[in-house]
């Protein structure tokens, strides 16, 4: 039932922070999370497992650039299997695969209620043939995607997996092999998604 504040300027993370026990708690600032140059870890932030967490007006950087060509992969959160997780107006930058595909930010196991509003999703991937990157990938439940931004992402900026009652809406990108998709990787049916406005 608090919260957790980064005051302005940019916070170097060496390995990932595991914050899965919060429950009705805003984690906000306008801060930079970045990745500590040369270590080896997937996620700055693992969110996972949380109930009524909102994440406002920070930047998550993976740090590609930085971090070496033999870790893999790089990514920004984690916020698998939450209810009503919200992520509002941050950013999420610098993802890469080297080995494989990459996910800038994972919302998987069956998220319920997961809001993503007005975030950012920048510069995922090498390239759409070798190492490509998506900006958020989700599988869940009434989940909303909605205002956001993407550029520079080597696959789909905005994904639907195996999802029910959720949509991606009022969302734009420039530089992107496919903005949002719907698909299914389970042999169960898919229901009541929608992609508006796009």
């Amino acid at each position: 039932g608090k919260s957790i504040y980064f005051p302005d300027g940019t916070y170097i993370v060496s390995s990932t922070v595991n914050a899965t026990a919060l429950t009705n708690v805003c984690v906000y600032g306008s801060a930079t999370i970045k990745a500590k140059d040369n270590t080896d870890f997937v996620f700055l932030f693992n969110f996972s497992g949380t109930t009524d967490v909102t994440i406002f007006g920070l930047t998550f950087d993976a740090n590609k650039l930085n971090r070496g060509s033999a870790i893999n992969p790089l990514s920004t959160i984690v916020v698998n299997s939450t209810i009503r997780c919200e992520l509002i107006n941050c950013v999420f930058k610098n993802a890469l695969g080297t080995a494989s595909s990459v996910v800038t930010v994972s919302a998987s196991g069956g998220c319920i209620g997961l809001r993503v509003l007005g975030c950012a999703f920048l510069d995922a991937g090498t390239s759409a043939t070798t190492k490509p990157g998506d900006g958020i990938f989700v599988r869940g439940d009434y989940c909303v995607i909605d205002g956001c931004y993407a550029r520079n992402i080597t696959d789909t900026a905005f994904v639907l997996e195996g999802c029910n009652f959720s949509r991606v809406s009022n969302c734009t990108a420039e530089n992107v092999t496919a903005l949002a998709g719907v698909t299914n990787d389970t042999a169960a049916d898919v229901n009541g998604n929608q992609l508006n406005d796009l």
